[in-house]
């Protein structure tokens, strides 16, 4: 066994005794292993396990152990006698620093009485030295200043005495000078000439001293010596010239620091720059910052701003356009000054300045300025295009005489009024006009916000409104809409008529698009939750209704001119013979009449299409589709057809149904195929006339509506069509 094995951690007892009984088993001698090779396969399982050999092995084991634990208990023993004696000897250590720690606790308190004792007779030895020496100093001083005092006194020019010249005593100078100031002040005022001349010469010394520390301080500036000018600043301090100091430093740092493309950037440049200086140099540089700010305000700034609006006001968009600029240019000017320069502690300190000061007397008179620009501008805006169409507006009176003259001229073509086409069918609408207004008051909104403060920016933007409902509106858009409505041809006219109102409906259309683009832009973002929300919306509701109604009624009279027209060309171009003709052939596939009203819807649709978009162009679409059916329905059922003629009618209905398939109705062209079932009535054999009747899509028509077409059949009374529908 190795006992090694002992000291193992961590240590297992089961593991130990069976490895200790697999290693007394494998141990043998030589001579019994020769017995083993000796015996045969048959006894060999027998002899591998000896209990007596592991029961020997067992308690060697076991005395082994045992002596290893007296072993340990005297080596435990040894160390615990070991601990005890070094536990002695730390306890009395402990004592002993306990003891010395106390003495010099003591020490301590003796000696810190001492000190105090000392520092007793030192503070009073002290107050009795200085009670001696401050009347001592203050003879030595009052003594050399009596004696620099005689120099002003004196017949000798005290400006040639050493300390007054010397450039490197300049402090010294401005000390002695300072305090011969205010010594001169006490001397009496009028009596000895004496006292006037040194007064004036220590005045004189005082000046040039004074001088002579600016000129150092703007020289440093000049050559960007900072300490130089603190230093020199540091010396003025107590001088009468340190507020003209500040004049100067301001002045001096703004020279030559101004061109003519972006003085608010330069100004943001200078006086973030010149921040640090001030910071450096003056010791009340909060002060000086906001003096310098000021100046940099009132003089530099307002002055530039007075001279470019002046050079404007002439131009009044420009002056308008120029001042939302410069104040929008300033105003962030000051937001940045005040958050980085931190001056004054007033946040609003600049934003006042630039209100009241800089631009006061511009935005008081800046809401007139911006109501006139835009109703003269944009009067001029309609005046030059009415002039450019060679249009002069006037007033439109409808009904009465007018419709009387109008009709006539329909009828007769005699001109005995105006032009009946309305100067030759031209809409007065241009949505580039429109937009060219439209982009002024999108940009009177944006200079509103900026130039009005928010208490008032809701009413003048409602007012400005107002003025683009007005000339956009009222006489733009409502003039161009009542003149192509009072043109409008009339509904029996005998020429074809204009279709210019198409063009009115989608101009119309596109301009309050645009408009009512930029309410949501520009001006319901300003008015939103006012009391001006309400009353702008309903103005523009009213206006949108006022032009729906007057296009629908414009739309309206167009349809009837268009369907009057159609109808005037089928009275005209059909002929009865043309569905009774003499032959027995047909030599054409549709009659002359629905060529003519083919190409003539054509065109019609081609220009519907063109103008119209949207909804406008369904709904125009449908209902001229509706009408066209109507009528055509109603033009046939005026003739008798024999069985050519009845031929030729469904060739006509083929091809208007073509040509209404361009409408893009489903229902119109419905309504097409079933009277192109009733014609087919007008040649089937009398024998399936009823089988045809209850088909489709005949079967969903009253009986008076197939009976009216089956009447118009030549042998209708001959074959006594009658009395088979009857049965």
């Amino acid at each position: 066994m190795s006992l090694d094995e002992l000291s193992q951690d961590p240590f297992n007892v089961d593991e130990f005794v069976e490895r200790l009984a697999w290693r007394s088993n494998q141990v043998k001698t030589q001579s019994s292993q020769n017995e083993v090779f000796s015996q045969s396969a048959t006894d060999s399982d027998h002899t591998r396990f000896d209990p007596m050999r592991l029961h020997g092995a067992f308690c060697q084991t076991i005395q082994q152990l045992t002596d290893y634990g007296r072993k340990l208990d005297k080596r435990v023993q040894a160390l615990e006698a070991q601990c005890i004696e070094e536990e002695g000897r730390q306890r009395k250590k402990v004592q002993d620093l306990l003891k010395e720690n106390q003495q010099a606790f003591h020490n301590f308190q003796q000696l810190d009485e001492r000190i105090n004792f000392v520092a007793r007779k030192v503070v009073h030895l002290g107050d009795q030295l200085e009670s001696v020496n401050i009347p001592r100093a203050r003879n030595a001083e009052a003594l050399h200043m009596m004696h620099y005092l005689n120099l002003f006194f004196s017949e000798k020019d005290p400006g040639l005495d050493e300390i007054l010249t010397d450039p490197f005593r300049i402090e010294e100078a401005a000390e002695l000078v300072q305090k011969l100031q205010i010594i001169a002040q006490e001397l009496p005022v009028a009596g000895d000439l004496k006292f006037e001349r040194a007064k004036t010469r220590v005045e004189k010394a005082y000046g040039n001293i004074e001088k002579k520390l600016m000129d150092g301080f703007i020289n440093a500036y000049n050559y960007g010596e900072v300490e130089e000018m603190r230093r020199m600043c540091e010396i003025l301090r107590n001088f009468k010239c340190y507020n003209h100091l500040i004049d100067l430093f301001i002045d001096e740092s703004q020279k030559q620091k101004f061109g003519q493309k972006d003085v608010v950037m330069e100004v943001e440049k200078l006086c973030l720059a010149t921040s640090g200086i001030i910071t450096q140099v003056f010791f009340n540089a909060e002060n000086v910052m906001i003096k310098f700010v000021t100046n940099i305000y009132t003089c530099k700034l307002k002055e530039h701003i007075d001279t470019t609006l002046s050079a404007l006001s002439t131009n009044i968009e420009a002056y308008l356009s120029t001042l939302s600029i410069l104040y929008h240019g300033v105003t962030q000017l000051s937001n940045t000054l005040a958050e980085q320069l931190k001056i004054g502690g007033d946040t609003t300190f600049l934003m006042k300045l630039t209100k009241i000061n800089l631009f006061g007397k511009y935005l008081d008179t800046y809401v007139n300025k911006e109501y006139s620009f835009l109703r003269e501008n944009t009067a001029l805006t309609l005046s030059k295009y009415y002039e450019s169409r060679n249009h002069n507006k006037k007033q439109l009176q409808a009904g009465g005489l007018t419709d009387m003259i109008r009709g006539i001229q329909a009828k007769t073509h005699i001109n005995i009024g105006p032009d009946l086409e309305g100067y030759k069918g031209e809409v007065f609408l241009s949505q580039e006009v429109a937009i060219s207004i439209l982009q002024n008051f999108k940009l009177a909104y944006g200079r509103c916000k900026i130039l009005v403060g928010s208490k008032d920016l809701a009413s003048h933007a409602a007012d400005i409104y107002n003025i683009l409902v007005q000339f956009l509106c009222a006489e733009f858009i409502d003039y161009a809409i009542e003149l192509a409505l009072y043109y409008c041809p009339l509904a029996d006219s005998k020429v074809e008529p204009n279709l210019h109102f198409f063009t009115a409906v989608a101009d119309t259309s596109a301009i309050v698009h645009l408009f009512e683009k930029q309410f949501a832009d520009s001006l319901w973002p300003i008015i939103v939750r006012t009391p001006q929300q309400s009353e702008c919306s309903q103005t523009k509701a009213s206006w949108i209704e006022k032009f729906e109604m007057k296009l629908d009624l414009g739309l309206e009279r167009t349809l009837m001119a268009i369907c009057g027209y159609t109808r005037h060309l089928l009275a005209t171009e059909q002929k009865r013979s043309d569905f009774k003709p003499d032959t027995a052939e047909i030599s054409m596939m549709h009659s002359p009449a629905c060529a003519t009203v083919v190409a003539y819807i054509t065109s019609t649709l081609n220009t519907v299409k063109t103008q119209l978009d949207g909804k406008n162009l369904k709904g125009m679409l449908f209902e001229l589709g509706i009408r066209l059916h109507k009528l055509i329905y109603e033009h046939l059922l005026q003739y008798q057809y024999d069985s050519m003629g009845a031929m030729l009618a469904i060739c006509d209905v083929n091809e208007y149904r073509t040509c209404i398939k361009e409408l893009g109705c489903a229902q119109v062209v419905q309504l097409f195929d079933v009277l192109h079932a009733l014609c087919n009535l007008l040649v089937v054999p009398a024998d399936n006339l009823k089988q045809i009747c209850v088909g489709e899509p005949l079967n969903q028509l009253e009986k008076t509506t197939l009976l009216s077409f089956i009447q118009l059949r030549s042998d209708y009374k001959t074959a006594k069509l009658s009395q088979i529908l009857s049965k």
